[in-house]
């Protein structure tokens, strides 16, 4: 006999997968690497002292269906219709890095996504946690979610009198889609269509994209854009033209 959900998550509060995944609910996660886990990602961003002038990186916050375990509902947590489920982000130190999110953090089904944009404010660390707004929540109680798979660190270096040499990561299908779309003018969701999500559901194993890897530039976004402009029927502003998301890059003083 199954226990009672609260019971089975009581049990199983400190049993983690190898994966790092909680095996009760479904899972909320960032795409700063390809695993889904509970350690923090990093996340390298510079802040300019002498110029007051900081920047920006960006993750793509998903939620991973778990399946049916100890009492949890067999597939999506998100029912549907009337049923959604609100995300806040907070930073530890917002005198180093402040975030955002996209669409105000809210998932009204579970292939949606949601854009963390973080913002440097200073030199230092701060971590990036999440956790579900009950206030801006409509959902069945007892189908719960693992938030500490999408929290992040947050490293801001002191940029000034630096150059930027490369760059340590690259902004997956989904960031450069609502980017895309952001310098169009287009709205991600309609009544009946999420573009960004439908992108995301179109990704490859590592993020790649039409078979191009996230550092393919500019075929990776090119293709992006390309699809974007069929799911919308609208022309729409060059991925050259949009504002690189998450774009984060090694700086050595010069």
């Amino acid at each position: 006999m199954l226990l009672p959900r609260s019971l089975a998550a009581a049990a199983l509060a400190a049993v983690v997968s190898l994966a790092g995944t909680a095996a009760v609910a479904d899972t909320f996660y960032n795409d700063l690497d390809v695993t889904v886990d509970s350690v923090y990602e990093t996340m390298n961003l510079t802040y300019d002292t002498a110029n007051s002038a900081g920047t920006t990186g960006s993750t793509v916050i998903a939620l991973q269906i778990d399946g049916k375990n100890a009492g949890d509902h067999p597939g999506c947590n998100i029912q549907g219709g009337p049923h959604y489920v609100a995300l806040n982000a907070t930073s530890s130190n917002t005198a180093v890095a402040t975030v955002a999110l996209s669409n105000d953090g809210v998932f009204d089904v579970c292939s949606d996504t949601v854009l963390a944009t973080v913002t440097s404010q200073g030199v230092g660390g701060a971590d990036v946690t999440f956790a579900v707004d009950s206030a801006r929540t409509n959902n069945d109680p007892h189908l719960t979610f693992s938030v500490v798979e999408a929290r992040f660190r947050v490293n801001v270096s002191e940029g000034s009198g630096n150059v930027v040499t490369g760059c340590d990561a690259d902004p997956a299908a989904p960031a450069w889609a609502a980017a895309i779309l952001q310098k169009s003018g287009v709205k991600n969701k309609t009544a009946v269509k999420n573009y960004v999500s439908q992108i995301a559901a179109e990704m490859g194993q590592g993020a790649t994209f039409a078979g191009f890897v996230k550092n393919a530039h500019p075929q990776y976004e090119n293709a992006v854009h390309d699809r974007l402009v069929v799911l919308t029927g609208r022309s729409l502003a060059s991925a050259a033209s949009s504002a690189r998301p998450g774009w984060v890059c090694t700086v050595l003083t010069s």
